[in-house]
């Protein structure tokens, strides 16, 4: 139950999978969704990109045709190793991914998505 700002409650059922396309992250920095990173991260989850390594250690293989390096995302901090999250320090579409992986892994119980 979600109470909305002019005090009318509504219920909101969760969906009973999860799946990429219905994910989204909220940007901090930003306050909003970035697409093109989001739509990115999308793809990598789709095409099953996202390789676990520990909890908290992932990488992202390339998608076929589109990239040529896997990247390793680590969260607790959260950092990558592609240029864009070493140059300037910002969440990447590698990281969005690896969320969005986790996210579904845990709505999901752990069951393939």
């Amino acid at each position: 139950m979600v109470e909305i700002l002019n005090r009318e409650k509504i219920t909101i059922e969760k969906p009973k999978h999860m799946r990429p396309e219905i994910v989204c992250f909220w940007w901090e920095e930003w306050g909003r969704l970035e697409g093109s990173q989001r739509s990115k991260a999308v793809k990598f989850v789709q095409n099953n990109c996202v390789r676990k390594l520990s909890e908290d250690i992932f990488v992202v293989e390339p998608i076929k045709g589109y990239n040529k390096t896997p990247h390793k995302v680590y969260l607790k901090a959260p950092s990558c190793s592609c240029q864009y999250n070493k140059k300037y320090g910002k969440i990447c579409s590698h990281i969005i991914a690896v969320k969005m992986y986790k996210f579904m892994e845990e709505w999901n119980e752990n069951e393939p998505f």
